[in-house]
């Protein structure tokens, strides 16, 4: 018996192959997760809230452009696991300072507000919701209209 392990340089592709490759030659780069669109809107508002366009996991020998201020890099090394859990700890602690400074604005309603949202979309806590809602109410602003900045700001 005779086995030719040349197959993929020497054969021609069935017409099912040459589709799947037509195919794919045509769709964009795929990158997984990322191409949910529940997924990227989250990252997104994750970005938001911390006031940074992205997060960048490179590698060491990777050059970053210098027009990327807002964007936080950690180099995918061996110390990278540490480096990412000390990123997620000190996310975790930029939501509790958004929390202290809105509860420290009291006059203004809109902004304290902007600080719970920024909280909530880190830590995820439904509390902060209801901490804005019960501003709103506090401030007297639940009978302005629905479209209102400071009610369409608490709806998060």
């Amino acid at each position: 018996m005779l086995i030719d392990l040349r197959t993929d340089f020497v054969s021609t592709p069935t017409e099912e192959m040459i589709d799947a490759m037509t195919r794919a030659a045509r769709q964009p780069p795929s990158f997984g997760l990322r191409d949910d669109p529940i997924v990227a809107e989250l990252e997104a508002l994750a970005a938001q809230a911390l006031g940074k366009e992205t997060l960048i996991i490179k590698s060491p020998e990777a050059k970053v452009p210098s027009d990327f201020i807002r964007t936080e890099y950690i180099e995918f090394d061996e110390s990278f696991s540490d480096n990412f859990t000390s990123y997620l700890e000190a996310t975790l602690e930029q939501a509790e300072h958004y929390e202290i400074v809105a509860d420290q604005l009291d006059r203004n309603p809109i902004l304290a507000i902007d600080y719970l949202r920024r909280a909530f979309l880190i830590s995820g806590e439904k509390r902060l919701r209801s901490k804005a809602q019960a501003l709103v109410k506090r401030a007297g602003l639940e009978s302005r209209a629905s479209n209102s900045v400071e009610l369409l700001a608490a709806s998060f």
